[in-house]
C-alpha cells in the first residue's frame, strides 16, 4: 500500500494533504528515535529499543538488526547493575572517608597526588570493591584514639590509596563500556535510518510521486507553447506552490531526500508541493493584506483569476470584477478578452469592472438571482452541483462564475455584504465562486455593524493573511476579518501565487479565447 494510489487515489488535495502530513510525520518521528536511539540510558530511549526490535524483524527482516537491539539491551542491564554497584561501592568510601576524625587524615588527603608507599592488590574492579570501606575507617579511628601514629599513618594511606585505585578503576571500566555502547549505538542508528528510508520510500514511492507531482505542475501555462484551449472543466487549478516551514536538521535524512525526493524540495532544503485549488463547493477564498503588499496583492489576484480562466474550456467561466479603489486598474488585462469580441457572451460581466457601490450592489443582486434560478429552475432537485448538471447535459452547459473583489471591504454596503455573503454561502454549489483581496486598512474605518457582516462573509472563505513584504501567504487559525497583524513564524506554511502567463503571451492567445 502506499499513499498515492490506494489511500486518495480520487482526491488530488487529499492526496497533496497527504504527502505533506507523512512526509513531515515521518521525518520528524525519525528525528525524535534517532535522539533516543542516541541517549540509550534514558528511560525512553530504553523503552524504545523494545518497539525498535520488531519494527526492524517486520519491515526490514535483517535479523542482524535484530541481534543489535539485543546485544544492546544486554550490555545496557549489564551496564545498570555495574553502573548500580560501582555508584554505591563510591558511596560507600564517600561516607566512610567523612567518619574520619584522624587530622593526619585530613592533612594526607589535601588536594595532591602524591606517591603512596602503600599499595592496594587489586587489579580490577571486582578486587577492588571487596575491600570494606567502612571497616577501614573505624579501623583508623581506633588507632588515632590509640595513639598509634606509625600504624595510623600506614592505615590513613591504605585507605586514601584505596579510594584512588576505585575511582581510577571504575572510571576506566566506564569508558570501555560507554565505548561499546557506542560502537553499538552506531549500528542502531543504521538500523533506525534504514526503517526511515523503507518507510519513505513504501509510503511515498519518488517515482509515482514525481508523475504525480509532474502532472499537477504541468497544467501551469508559462507561455503561449504551453497553452492548448481546455476541452473539460476543470476539477483543480494549480495557482502556485506551498513551502513547509518544517526544517529538516538531520543531515542524513537530509541527504537521502536530496537525492530520492529532490523534486519536492524548495531552495531552503523545506519540503514543496504544488498549489492547487478546486472547482468545488469548497471554492471560497479570502487573501487579506496590508500596505505593505498592495501592488504584490494586486498581481496575486490577477494571476489567481487568469490560471482560474486558461483552465477553463473557452465562454465556460464568466468573471464579476470589483475593483471600487483602484478603478478597475487590478482586472485590466482582461479587457483584452473583450476588445473585438465577436461571439454575444462577455468573459467579465456586463463587459467591465465595477467600481461604483451602485452598480456592485446591483450586479450582486443579479447573481443571487441566478443562484435562485438554477437551484429551483434548473437543478430541479435532481441535481446536486453544476458539475452534476453539465454532465448530464452536455449540449446545455451552465457557465462558471468567479466575483473576484480586489480591496475588499470597499466599496461595500451593508446591503452589498449581505448579498456577498449569500453568494458565498449557496453559490458554490451553482459554480458562483468568490476570490477576496481584503485590504486590512479598510476595516479601520467599518463601523460596528459592518464589522459583523463582513466577519459573516470571511468566516465562510478559507482565509490567509499576507506576510510582511507580500512574500507568500499563511493560513489563518480562524478565519474572519480581523485588521490585528498576525504573528510570523519561520516554521508557517507559505502558500506562493505564480505567474501563468505574461502580459505578452496573453495577447496573443486573446483571440482564442474570446
Amino acid at each position: 500500500m502506499n499513499i498515492l494510489t490506494d489511500v486518495f487515489k480520487n482526491d488530488e488535495l487529499s492526496t497533496l494533504t497527504a504527502v505533506s502530513h507523512y512526509f513531515i510525520a515521518c521525518t520528524e518521528l525519525f528525528n525524535t528515535e534517532y535522539e533516543l536511539t542516541q541517549n540509550p540510558m534514558e528511560q525512553d530511549g530504553r523503552e524504545y529499543l523494545e518497539g525498535l526490535r520488531e519494527e526492524i524483524k517486520t519491515d526490514l527482516g535483517i535479523e542482524s538488526g535484530v541481534d543489535v537491539v539485543q546485544s544492546m539491551e544486554d550490555v545496557l542491564k549489564i551496564f545498570q547493575n555495574v553502573e548500580e554497584r560501582e555508584t554505591n561501592f563510591l558511596s560507600e568510601i564517600e561516607s566512610a572517608e567523612n567518619s574520619i576524625t584522624s587530622k593526619y587524615y585530613k592533612t594526607l588527603n589535601s588536594p595532591k597526588d602524591g606517591e603512596l608507599d602503600v599499595s592496594i592488590n587489586a587489579d580490577t574492579v571486582h578486587q577492588v570493591m571487596c575491600y570494606s570501606p567502612g571497616f577501614m575507617a573505624r579501623r583508623i579511628n581506633r588507632l588515632d584514639s590509640e595513639f598509634k601514629k606509625k600504624l595510623l599513618e600506614e592505615k590513613c594511606r591504605e585507605f586514601l590509596a584505596l579510594k584512588r585505585k576505585a575511582h581510577d578503576l571504575i572510571s576506566n571500566e566506564k569508558k570501555i563500556r560507554t565505548s561499546n555502547i557506542n560502537d553499538i549505538m552506531l549500528r542502531l542508528l543504521e538500523m533506525r535510518f534504514l526503517l526511515y528510508e523503507h518507510d519513505m520510500l513504501t509510503y511515498l514511492p519518488p517515482s509515482g510521486l514525481h508523475d504525480f507531482i509532474r502532472k499537477i505542475e504541468e497544467r501551469e501555462i508559462r507561455k503561449v507553447s504551453d497553452f492548448t484551449p481546455a476541452i473539460n472543466e476543470p476539477q483543480y487549478i494549480t495557482v502556485g506552490s506551498i513551502h513547509y516551514g518544517y526544517a529538516i536538521d538531520n543531515q542524513e535524512a537530509l541527504d537521502f531526500l536530496k537525492k530520492d525526493y529532490g523534486f519536492i524540495l524548495d531552495e531552503a532544503e523545506k519540503l514543496c508541493l504544488p498549489y492547487t485549488i478546486a472547482m468545488n463547493e469548497h471554492l471560497a477564498l479570502c487573501y487579506k493584506y496590508d500596505g505593505s503588499s498592495s501592488e504584490v496583492a494586486q498581481q496575486d489576484m490577477q494571476n489567481l483569476c487568469m490560471s482560474i480562466f486558461l483552465a477553463t474550456p473557452p465562454n465556460k467561466i464568466r468573471f464579476c470584477f470589483i475593483d471600487p479603489l483602484r478603478m478597475g486598474h487590478s482586472f485590466a488585462v482582461f479587457n483584452n478578452f473583450e476588445d473585438n469580441n465577436a461571439s454575444n457572451v462577455n468573459v467579465i460581466v456586463g463587459g467591465r469592472t465595477l467600481t461604483e457601490k451602485e452598480d456592485i450592489e446591483r450586479q450582486l443582486r443579479i447573481l443571487v438571482g441566478t443562484i435562485n434560478t438554477m437551484v429551483s429552475m434548473t437543478f430541479r432537485g435532481e441535481y446536486q452541483n453544476i458539475r452534476e448538471y453539465n454532465d448530464a447535459n452536455p449540449l446545455a452547459p451552465q457557465p462558471y462564475h468567479i466575483v473576484g473583489i480586489m480591496d475588499f471591504p470597499a466599496g461595500f454596503t451593508q446591503e452589498s455584504l449581505d448579498l456577498l455573503e449569500k453568494i458565498v454561502t449557496e453559490g458554490r454549489r451553482c459554480g458562483i465562486y468568490v476570490i477576496i483581496k481584503a485590504n486590512q486598512a479598510q476595516f479601520v474605518s467599518m463601523g460596528q455593524s459592518l464589522r459583523e457582516k463582513i466577519n459573516g462573509v470571511l468566516r465562510k472563505c478559507t482565509c490567509f493573511t499576507s506576510k510582511k513584504g507580500g512574500h507568500g501567504y499563511v493560513a489563518d487559525d480562524d478565519n474572519g476579518a480581523n485588521e490585528v497583524d498576525r504573528a510570523e513564524d519561520d516554521a508557517d506554511t507559505v502558500y506562493r501565487i505564480t505567474t501563468p502567463i505574461e502580459t505578452s503571451e496573453i495577447l496573443k492567445i486573446a483571440p482564442i479565447m474570446k
